[in-house]
């Protein structure tokens, strides 16, 4: 049985809430197979998305926060200082920007279906944080750009798809490239009831873009200053601590969740849309950036 709550770690450990795959020290091969989970009770997405920048100042210290351009029509400093770097037209600031842009994170549940490296994880809901070429795959499945082949929502109970997750370094760096969705198939095929049980049992998504996640813009502009010029209250972060931080995301607030709910209601849930990518295409901001 899937536990209904999970309280993050505390002392600055890791957040237990949040799966992620296990690969192999030496290979860089890691393999597992998840469900995607349509958005929690009382929510309209099944994901949530955030922009967050993380970089070592010249002096040693780190500058890892929120991007607050993940909230509609709100201004970041780092963001802003890029432009002026990138406007410049010098290559040196372009390569500065290229290290500082923000990174664009997905964020949904998922119930692990098969875990090899920890399978006491199988038959679990957790959190799974995910990068923009995972989530292309899920678009290319919502909205197929060829004829031949047909749409799929998998964040549907009843017409949704397992997902192979495939893990390989190429390069020096962890791809997912190889990773697919398997054909649609029904979740706990003709038992309602274990989907509900299975809805109640979700995260909440909206608490992770709440004005509480980001820092305001003075407070960015005093990080931003301290990252660069090395300020003595802001020492340089040993590896650990930046691990940590990297890791970690903030604690939300979790969100109510109604007790029961129709059949019709829960199905009407699993619906959902694609991200439009040109509001993905993190050149928005400044002329052209270098892929991730």
């Amino acid at each position: 049985e899937v536990k209904k709550s999970a309280s993050p770690a505390k002392n600055g450990g890791a957040d237990d809430r949040f799966w992620k795959l296990s690969v192999d020290a030496k290979t860089g091969i890691g393999y597992a197979k998840v469900r995607f989970l349509p958005a929690p009770k009382n929510e309209d997405l099944p994901w949530a998305r955030v922009f967050s920048h993380g970089f070592q100042g010249p002096a040693g210290s780190w500058f890892i926060e929120n991007c607050p351009t993940s909230l509609e029509n709100r201004p970041c400093p780092v963001c802003k200082e890029n432009n002026k770097l990138w406007n410049s037209g010098i290559e040196s600031d372009k390569d500065v920007v290229r290290q500082r842009k923000r990174k664009l994170t997905f964020i949904s549940n998922v119930l692990v279906v098969e875990d090899s490296a920890h399978p006491e994880n199988n038959g679990k809901v957790f959190l799974f944080k995910y990068g923009k070429k995972i989530h292309d795959k899920i678009t290319e499945l919502l909205e197929p750009q060829f004829p031949d082949q047909a749409p799929a929502n998998p964040f549907d109970f009843w017409e949704g798809c397992d997902f192979k997750l495939k893990a390989q370094k190429v390069a020096g760096y962890q791809n997912y490239d190889k990773s697919e969705f398997m054909e649609p198939s029904e979740l706990f095929e003709g038992d309602d009831d274990a989907k509900e049980t299975l809805w109640d049992q979700q995260y909440s998504l909206v608490a992770f873009t709440q004005d509480d996640q980001f820092k305001s813009y003075d407070e960015l502009s005093t990080r931003l200053t301290r990252a660069l010029t090395g300020d003595a209250d802001d020492r340089p972060e040993t590896a650990g601590e930046r691990i940590e931080r990297e890791a970690a995301l903030p604690v939300p607030t979790p969100a109510p969740t109604m007790r029961s709910t129709p059949e019709k209601s829960l199905k009407n849930k699993t619906a959902a849309k694609p991200v439009d990518a040109d509001e993905e295409d993190i050149n928005q901001f400044f002329a052209s950036v270098l892929d991730d």
